[in-house]
């Protein structure tokens, strides 16, 4: 399901020719916590430390399995080159375990975070609720914030 809570974003929707992949998280920390209900705490968290909703997204359900398994699909020769690129580094393995955990019930939020300051917050807000498998996506490196 796709839907709109305020500002913030869930499931980010597809353009509306519905092929649009989501672009690579640069400059994003992205955890995954075990429920919506830790997710919608550790936003609550977030936005109560000033981070707008507007650089927070949550993805949850099958719904948000297909959209961030959308990344990595292999149709056409611009889909097997992503997935070649992307290959290049340990998006792919990530972008697998994201789908796998929101199959299980888990919730995935991702945070802007364009400076160290806010990169912290977001990892601290998100161990405090539960979550792990905490990565910062630089423009050329990902970061493991917490297991």
């Amino acid at each position: 399901m796709d839907m709109a809570m305020g500002s913030l974003r869930v499931n980010r929707a597809a353009s509306a020719a519905g092929r649009a992949r989501l672009p690579y998280p640069e400059h994003k920390v992205i955890g995954v916590v075990g429920s919506m209900r830790q997710a919608l705490a550790a936003i609550a968290d977030l936005e109560d430390q000033g981070v707008g909703s507007e650089a927070i997204e949550l993805f949850y359900g099958e719904a948000g399995a297909r959209r961030v398994g959308a990344v990595v699909a292999r149709r056409g020769v611009r889909g097997w080159l992503n997935w070649a690129l992307r290959g290049l580094s340990d998006e792919l393995e990530h972008v697998q375990r994201h789908v796998e955990a929101l199959r299980a019930g888990e919730a995935l939020v991702a945070v802007a975070a364009p400076d160290a300051a806010t990169k912290r917050r977001a990892c601290e807000a998100l161990r405090r609720h539960g979550g792990h498998f905490i990565n910062h996506y630089g423009t050329w490196t990902i970061e493991a914030l917490a297991a």
